[in-house]
């Protein structure tokens, strides 16, 4: 029969892992160490150690073949359709094939091959990771390249796959981010970017219109958004209509606060009311407009903020 070795960045790699995490009473994960052949004589046996002595080879790359000492991961099926095949011909699901007596018969007889053929390659393989049943038949192991055509030539096999190898991402711990020690904002102080021209919209719970850092008036020339001209769509906006809703009236006197927050209105409860329950809408506006030549604020975002 002819067999093929393919890199599975493929859909059988993809397939076979579906498979051990979707049906795990179908495919459990088996992490063992096959140990030396009985065969004493095979110079195989010297490779099969404890698979934590090893490590995927650094050179193996992805580009090229890999050399013949290399540590690399294999997809062996054998020779028998998996349970998939077999509900796929009967026209039934999966988990149906596996209360049919024929679907058990057909999960030992993967089992049986598939033992059958560890047993007989066990000289050349450092770590058996897992078995298949559900989408394809057969397990994977570690091997050295070098033995890769003893499992090519055993006549229980069907197919082997060489799998290409990745790291884990790894998450950074480090925080490289400049934040003032006392506020825990972040230090602007040495950006040149100011923010000078730009509205900001924040749509989140409310906001403290109250405290300190949105009390600082701006001049004509700074402002990105006047009371005018709130004025001038004030009879447009949806908030006219919420609160026309609700039998109340607003104008630009409810909807502009401030010069750093021009404009603001509760959608939820369809009022003027603004301020929050929760604080994260304060939080996040702050972070935005800080700018109020206080010490303790050192954000240099100085931009008008709709709230």
């Amino acid at each position: 029969m002819q067999k093929t070795v393919r890199r599975s960045a493929s859909l059988l790699f993809v397939l076979t892992l579906a498979a051990a995490i979707v049906i795990p009473t179908v495919a459990d994960p088996i992490s063992q160490i096959t140990g030396g052949s009985a065969d004493s004589g095979n110079s195989g046996s010297d490779q099969a150690a404890a698979a934590e002595n090893y490590a995927l080879s650094e050179d193996v790359s992805g580009v090229g073949e890999p050399n013949g000492e290399d540590l690399v991961r294999i997809i062996v099926e054998v020779d028998t359709p998996s349970l998939l095949e077999y509900a796929n011909e009967k026209g039934i699901t999966v988990a149906e094939a596996m209360s049919t007596s024929e679907g058990v018969r057909t999960l030992k007889k993967i089992e049986s091959l598939s033992e059958s053929a560890e047993k007989a390659l066990s000289p050349y393989i450092v770590e058996k990771e897992f078995s298949y049943n559900a989408v394809l038949s057969g397990f994977s192991a570690t091997i050295r390249y070098k033995n890769l055509s003893k499992f090519e030539e055993d006549p229980r096999v069907e197919r082997v796959t060489l799998s290409d190898t990745y790291e884990e991402p790894q998450a950074i711990t480090e925080n490289q981010v400049n934040v003032d020690g006392t506020t825990g904002i972040f230090d602007s102080t040495v950006v040149d970017y100011d923010g000078t021209g730009t509205v900001v919209a924040v749509l989140d719970t409310g906001t403290d219109y109250t405290h300190e850092v949105f009390d600082m008036e701006l001049d004509d020339t700074q402002t990105a958004i006047t009371k005018d001209d709130v004025a001038s769509v004030a009879a447009s906006l949806a908030a006219t209509s919420l609160s026309a809703a609700n039998d109340e009236s607003i104008d630009e006197d409810n909807l502009y606060l401030t010069t750093k927050l021009p404009y603001a209105y509760d959608y939820a409860d369809g009022d003027d009311n603004v301020y929050p329950a929760e604080a994260h809408g304060t939080h996040v506006a702050g972070i935005i407009i800080i700018t109020c030549g206080r010490e303790k604020y050192k954000s240099k975002i100085s931009t008008p903020s709709r709230g």
